[in-house]
């Protein structure tokens, strides 16, 4: 069995939108594609998983589960991250537990 499917997933126009407001609002390059809210790691420690993602500072994320990508609903992680400019981690306890999870980072402020 393959080990679980890690996405993070963000609503943002595109370059060439004349509305770049979610861009500052998320602290990314609309034309920069490293720029992009994602996870740069996902690794298993025992039952739980731990996720590291870039912030910009002074911005608010929480990281969300579903087991179906299809259902339509997200449970967030207790803990809502506070961004300051650096890789910041976050932990589900327990969530490598569990046969299937699909994950995304949502930005909140």
């Amino acid at each position: 069995m393959l080990g679980p499917r890690l996405d993070a997933y963000i609503h943002l126009p595109a370059a060439s939108s004349p509305d770049l407001l979610p861009h500052d609002r998320a602290g990314t390059n609309p034309r920069g594609a490293a720029s992009a809210l994602h996870f740069v790691s996902a690794t298993k420690e025992g039952n739980d998983f731990v996720f590291s993602f870039p912030t910009a500072t002074n911005r608010l994320y929480v990281v969300e589960w579903t087991t179906e990508l299809t259902s339509g609903v997200w449970t967030s992680l207790p803990d809502v991250i506070e961004g300051d400019g650096t890789v910041l981690q976050v932990t589900h306890v327990g969530g490598a537990a569990l046969p299937q999870r699909f994950y995304r980072i949502r930005l909140i402020y």
